[in-house]
């Protein structure tokens, strides 16, 4: 069977940075989980995983309200 290599993922916020000190990656950062969500927190979210073969990317847009 063909196997494909294992992506890295990485996160990234469109216009700003991560709040890090809140951030946790989970499943081997396929998960993106911010602790003490607030409404600065909201905007454009970007997903980029490659590899050897590709690379793909994916943004979400978050709106936290008070």
């Amino acid at each position: 069977p063909l196997h494909s290599p294992t992506p890295s993922i990485k996160w990234f916020k469109k216009g700003g940075d991560l709040p890090m000190k809140r951030v946790k990656l989970e499943s081997f950062n396929k998960t993106l989980r911010i602790i003490n969500v607030s409404e600065e927190d909201s905007g454009d979210y970007m997903c980029m995983a490659n590899n050897k073969i590709a690379s793909i990317q994916h943004t979400i847009s978050v709106q936290v309200k008070g």
